[in-house]
């Protein structure tokens, strides 16, 4: 690559230059000066050139540099690439960790781009559209405003239920894989039987997780004939605990398996750090997790106020889109065109349900 030189040097050059082309036509033209309209012409685009050169060679020596950065970055990534690779081909499967980030949901990123808050704001004048008709509906039948709200307490019926049937797979979830553990952990380096005590151990708990989170909330929401939405709080809480449980025992037994060569006693985690874990929305156990350094409980808020603003957009949707659907076929003679026509007449709006509940759901987890 030529050398650029230095751009103070080439303007002085330039200007003398200039300052003898001037005093060749001063010379050229009997010692007189020319009209100074085309002198003052000649010093502007003299100007110009000397900008145009400076602006080049800077431009010229930024793009060289930034080449070089972009070349050294990628060899050094294409090598960190490498070596991480086949450092996790060659290590064992308990080592290949997922490192977690301090970063924003994918939900808070999407409510920044510009079309994802056109359809929120969309959705929330669908909802004050729903509540303004409801409510101008009701004044004109009734002559007041009538706050009918009898499915959404039928679906979220037997309240009582729900929190004793949770508090009970919440505390043993707490209390039971942990305690466990912990107590084979503090056993197992100094066992001379190692295999035997893991075979009791972990039969005891086998039994202890069917008949408490297997058995037990099928049996709560079968026998008290538990309405939608409460039976569905149960399976999914269910759900959540056994995989809960389940990573919980996944990320600590190997970690006592692999110091068990070792006099000391193993590392047993903390109460504190499992009790955070069953409430943090994530699957994968950690000791630690990226927290922010306060609670943000208008973050909160907004997240719980969201959630509660889908409840009551799905409850308009069923009972001023759907349910008067199937409630008009009932009074019909059964048809195969009648059902068809229903079932189409309920795919949109359960189409915007459906999303709605995927969109509560993370709202949910947001509020945590």
């Amino acid at each position: 690559m030529e050398p650029t030189g230095d751009p103070a040097e080439a303007t002085i050059r330039q200007r003398k230059t200039q300052h003898s082309d001037n005093e060749d036509v001063k010379e050229h033209n009997g010692g007189v000066s020319t009209d100074p309209t085309e002198e003052w012409k000649r010093h502007m685009e003299g100007i110009k050139g000397e900008l145009l050169d400076q602006m080049n060679n800077h431009l010229r020596i930024l793009l060289d540099k930034a080449v070089n950065i972009a070349v050294e970055s990628y060899a050094q990534e294409h090598k960190t690439k490498t070596l991480g690779t086949a450092k996790r081909s060659n290590g064992p499967v308990n080592e290949k960790k997922k490192v977690f980030l301090h970063r924003a949901s994918l939900l808070d990123e999407l409510m920044e781009v510009g079309h994802f808050q056109t359809i929120y704001h969309m959705f929330i004048a669908v909802l004050c559209v729903f509540v303004i008709s409801t409510a101008a509906v009701d004044i004109i039948d009734h002559g007041s405003m009538v706050l009918d709200f009898d499915l959404l307490f039928y679906t979220f019926g037997q309240f009582g239920t729900v929190v004793w049937s949770w508090l009970f797979l919440f505390l043993y979830t707490l209390l039971v894989p942990y305690k466990v553990s912990t107590f084979w952990a503090s056993l197992y380096p100094k066992s001379k039987h190692k295999i035997l005590l893991s075979l009791c151990v972990g039969t005891f708990l086998l039994v202890c997780q069917t008949f408490a989170l297997y058995i037990f909330p099928v049996y709560v929401v079968n026998h008290y004939r538990l309405p939608p939405a409460s039976s569905s709080i149960v399976i999914l809480e269910q759900v959540r605990f056994i995989m809960k449980s389940y990573s919980f025992l996944r990320e600590t037994v190997p970690a006592v398996l692999k110091d068990e060569s070792k006099e000391k006693n193993p590392q047993i985690p903390k109460l504190s750090s499992y009790l955070y874990f069953l409430f943090c929305p994530t699957l994968i156990y950690r000791e630690n997790y990226p927290r922010t350094p306060y609670i943000r409980w208008k973050y909160v808020a907004k997240s719980f106020t969201q959630f509660l603003g889908c409840v009551f957009f799905v409850y308009f949707i069923l009972v001023t889109l759907c349910i008067p659907v199937f409630k008009n076929m009932s009074k019909e003679p059964f048809s195969k065109k009648t059902l068809v026509l229903s079932i189409f007449h309920a795919t949109l709006p359960g189409k915007a349900e459906s999303c709605l509940i995927q969109f509560t759901f993370y709202r949910l987890l947001s509020a945590f």
